[in-house]
């Protein structure tokens, strides 16, 4: 069996079964996420960000730091979702939603030039360059 997908690898096949894909030239193995599994951890993230943003705490850096990198992730998720299922439609109390590869884009940028230009939070300290440099990926990512 190692043969055969030794030689597949080598002709860049790429072998799937079910939700995994098997890329055997490096032998990695990449877990490809469904509909339902993306839906689930966007509704995770966004029931994070709510409980993240009613306990609101000017004094507490990790919980700000969280909710920036759960936003960018949350508009990230819901355009992975469109693609694999446009007519999914979120739920009234998630504002974090993008219909396209352009509005993802242009969210992500928009977040980062006003943290980049507001980069005092209400606790007083400074945006992450780690949440920045998290935001270049993401752009770079859907690009």
């Amino acid at each position: 069996m190692k043969k055969i997908l030794g030689l597949m690898g080598t002709l860049g096949t790429i072998v799937s079964s079910g939700s995994f894909v098997v890329a055997c030239s490096d032998k990695t193995t990449e877990k490809v996420k469904t509909v339902e599994d993306l839906i689930a951890e966007y509704n995770n993230k966004s029931d994070r960000l709510e409980i993240i943003l009613l306990e609101a705490d000017n004094n507490n850096w990790t919980n700000y730091q969280e909710a920036l990198f759960l936003y960018s992730d949350l508009y990230a998720i819901s355009y992975e979702i469109i693609l694999l299922n446009p007519d999914w439609k979120r739920g009234v109390k998630n504002t974090e939603y993008v219909d396209s590869k352009e509005e993802l884009i242009e969210e992500l940028e928009t977040e980062k030039k006003y943290w980049m230009e507001n980069s005092i939070l209400p606790n007083g300290q400074n945006v992450s360059q780690e949440f920045l440099d998290y935001i270049d990926k993401l752009i770079n990512k859907y690009k």
